[in-house]
């Protein structure tokens, strides 16, 4: 072949323009474990006197600051650029598949076309419509260039949120109960209730629970329209604690004098650690591909700046919380394999609390690499990392796809789903003219899906257009015509017409569950990230034309296959609870 032709955001191929992202999908499991290797590689990469960064990185013998990192997390929420390292592998592996005199490149970003220029590749490039790099905001600026000062004030300011919020009132000892780790979200605001804890998640649970079984909930803060600042939420927990057997309090609200100048002082000290680090990649090749120039900005973030000073805290807050509370029978999560989850799982089995469960509350897609098995043992046993000892997941599907990545089949039990056992219920539809747009976590693709949508809303003048914000992101919808809604979607299901879901959240099974129509709104540069993927009947829009189409087209029965468990009576639930 003399010349080869790559189209580096398109999603499906035209002419001779080969689709970067459709052969991506359609090798998905090779790329997938390609891009999983390389990055596992990094860390035994041997930096100084025979001492790999896994442990340059170890932290008081039990935690593990590489391992916490969002690099090793592979998160394509934290690390956006997940998506040009994998097609990046992919052209590699073209070239090398046709050996092409030159390649055509079209749309790629100027990051692409520096790496490759500066690769010895026996091939020439030529670039079209290169796509520069957004400039960058003064403060941006500021923080890039000041990682270590702008992680230290970041450090003082939290210090200072906890002394200013009010303490958490706590009358009593909560011992033998069932522990739950969690985000402070997803939360039912029940008008003259105000000491009644109701969570999207946890609630079917805890109607369940016998009335004087003890639960303690240590809640991670994450700021909501209702809710902006940990000392408003420290101040609703209070009211929680007034329950007899109920106990809330927050991570973030253990911070003292004495862990903050752990943290601090250890954050200096880790800099010389990274200062090494660094040096050794300029002398070393991991691979062909050269992982680590490519990803050398994501890696200084994870090593450098407020996320190393970030998991430091973490460290620090777990293992004192874990040190002095009571002793706990059962343990549950909510599993995403973000760092935080690893010294919160050694924190617990350090000082021999119970029984420890990892539960998958809600979805995974197929091209979200934090699932992949992170506990492989020539790692764990490297850094000492300890293992939940359950995993839990409210499919059958799921525990498929946890098997296929990894993980032990006999550790795999399959649960209720709580979160979605309210949407099982049959809706009375009736045509309103009302159409929903889904928000996402990530402010890029709110932007994006407003762009594509925008157009329409002076053509389809029969519909009213509403936009409801993800529980964690405030995102801020500049168009008069289209209205912010907040209300839970199974309490306006019957009014909507039509549901525009992004497709890098797991909102489109609530809607699928439903019955609604609706489609996934998916991105040209990226693979279709949608928990429903793989579902025969689901809608997914490529373009403003493919949206119209959809809205303005005949209502379709979607067939609702054996998605979750949603057995209301909890049964396997209770098996598990009773037998621990």
């Amino acid at each position: 072949m003399k010349t080869l032709t790559i189209d580096w955001n398109e999603l499906k191929s035209k002419g001779n323009f080969i689709s970067i992202i459709q052969y991506l999908e359609q090798n998905e499991d090779f790329y997938k474990k390609k891009y999983y290797d390389q990055i596992e590689k990094i860390g035994f990469l041997n930096v100084n006197k025979g001492r790999n960064i896994f442990k340059l990185y170890q932290y008081k013998s039990l935690y593990n600051l590489w391992q916490m990192s969002s690099i090793v997390e592979k998160s394509f929420f934290k690390t956006p650029e997940i998506f040009e390292h994998l097609k990046l592998l992919v052209l590699i592996d073209l070239i090398k598949k046709n050996s092409p005199i030159q390649v055509n490149v079209k749309g790629c970003g100027v990051e692409i076309v520096n790496f490759l220029n500066s690769k010895n590749l026996e091939t020439s490039f030529n670039f079209q419509k290169i796509i520069l790099k957004p400039n960058e905001s003064i403060l941006e600026k500021i923080k890039n260039k000041n990682q270590v000062l702008y992680a230290l004030f970041w450090l003082v300011y939290q210090y200072f949120k906890k002394l200013k919020a009010p303490s958490i009132r706590n009358y009593r000892k909560i011992e033998n109960s069932i522990f739950i780790m969690d985000y402070f979200a997803h939360l039912n605001f029940i008008k003259n209730k105000p000491s009644f804890y109701s969570s999207n998640i946890w609630e079917p649970l805890l109607k369940k629970l016998p009335k004087n079984r003890s639960v303690y909930f240590l809640h991670h803060f994450i700021p909501t329209k209702k809710i902006k600042s940990i000392g408003e939420a420290a101040k609703k927990v209070n009211n929680f604690n007034f329950h007899k057997y109920q106990f809330h309090n927050f991570l973030e609200l253990n911070l003292n004098l004495i862990i903050f100048l752990k943290v601090f002082f250890n954050f200096i000290l880790f800099q010389f650690k990274t200062k090494k680090v660094f040096s050794s990649f300029k002398k070393v090749t991991l691979d062909e591909h050269n992982s680590i120039n490519f990803l050398k900005d994501s890696i200084k973030k994870s090593l450098k700046g407020k996320e190393l000073i970030q998991n430091i805290l973490y460290i620090e807050l777990f293992d004192d919380f874990f040190k002095k509370i009571e002793p706990q029978k059962i343990g549950i999560y909510l599993q995403e394999n973000q760092g935080w989850e690893f010294a919160f799982i050694n924190a617990w089995k350090k000082y021999s609390h119970g029984k420890l469960f990892a539960y998958n509350s809600a979805s995974i897609s197929n091209w979200d690499l934090r699932f992949m098995y992170p506990f492989h043992k020539s790692k764990i046993t490297l850094i000492k990392q300890k293992i939940p000892d359950e995993f839990l997941v409210g499919s059958k599907h799921y525990k498929d796809i946890y098997i296929k990545n990894g993980y032990n089949k006999n550790s795999i039990k399959d649960v209720e789903a709580l979160r979605y056992l309210k949407l099982s219920k049959k809706l009375d539809k009736m045509p309103k003219g009302k159409i929903l747009i889904m928000g996402s976590i990530t402010n890029s693709v709110n932007e994006f899906m407003i762009h594509s949508i925008q157009p329409l809303i002076t053509k389809l003048t029969q519909f009213k257009w509403y936009f409801k914000p993800h529980p964690a992101n405030s995102f801020c919808v500049k168009d008069k015509n289209i209205q912010i809604i907040t209300k839970d979607l199974s309490e306006i299901a019957n009014d909507l017409d039509f549901v525009i879901c992004p497709s890098d959240s797991s909102v489109a099974i609530d809607c699928y569950l439903l019955g609604l129509n609706f489609l996934v709104l998916l991105r040209k540069g990226f693979p279709n990230t949608s928990t429903l993927k793989n579902i025969n009947g689901i809608n997914f829009a490529y373009s403003t034309n493919d949206i119209k189409k959809f809205i303005l087209s005949k209502n379709r029965e979607i067939k609702k296959e054996d998605f979750f468990n949603l057995d209301k009576n909890l049964n396997k639930w209770n098996l598990i609870l009773q037998k621990n």
